[in-house]
């Protein structure tokens, strides 16, 4: 279940960043992070803790609400 979990949120911070046509190396500078910890996140092969959860939010300029109400039904 924790896999999926991973899974569905690094989908969707994965989704939201290529709408925004931000690259991974962008979002690893901003948030003072490795590129491959970036890509394990989006894969759903690390969990992404509260914290970083809400810089990447703010990276990409969307409320952390937002991503949290399209996960809802996963996070219940």
């Amino acid at each position: 279940m924790i896999k999926q979990k991973n899974n569905e949120i690094g989908a969707k911070l994965k989704y939201y960043r290529k709408q925004k046509a931000i690259k991974q190396s962008t979002i690893a500078e901003k948030l003072k992070v490795s590129l491959s910890y970036i890509s394990k996140i989006e894969n759903g092969k690390m969990p992404i803790y509260l914290m970083l959860f809400l810089k990447y939010c703010n990276v990409l300029d969307i409320p952390p609400s937002e991503l949290i109400d399209s996960l809802k039904d996963l996070l219940l």
